[in-house]
């Protein structure tokens, strides 16, 4: 089996030119590749939020909730993840209607 170079996960980062410029100055006096200071700056990011929510425990569930947030991104998504979105919303809708009836 060949294992790929790299098995994070791509994602498509939309910002506006001006901020992209920004970081692109601030890589570069840092001595980073663009990706690795934005990369960066997102570890610094979780790491505030833990420090003030309690840190964040990845299990099937939050990853579920997480992948359920982005919309209707489901298509690279393993098939047991896809079962447990569905799964969530169901359990969801019948919670509504219980409460509602």
């Amino acid at each position: 089996m060949i294992k790929k170079k790299d098995d994070r996960p791509n994602y498509p980062l939309r910002v506006p030119i001006d901020l992209m410029n920004k970081m692109r100055y601030v890589s570069e006096v840092n001595r980073r590749s663009l990706n690795k200071e934005i990369e960066s700056v997102l570890v610094e990011h979780v790491k505030n939020f833990e420090e003030k929510h309690g840190e964040i425990i990845l299990t099937p569930k939050t990853e579920t909730i997480a992948a359920s947030k982005q919309g209707d991104r489901t298509e690279n998504l393993p098939e047991h993840i896809l079962k447990q979105i569905e799964d969530s919303k169901e359990a969801y809708r019948k919670e509504f209607r219980d409460k509602r009836d």
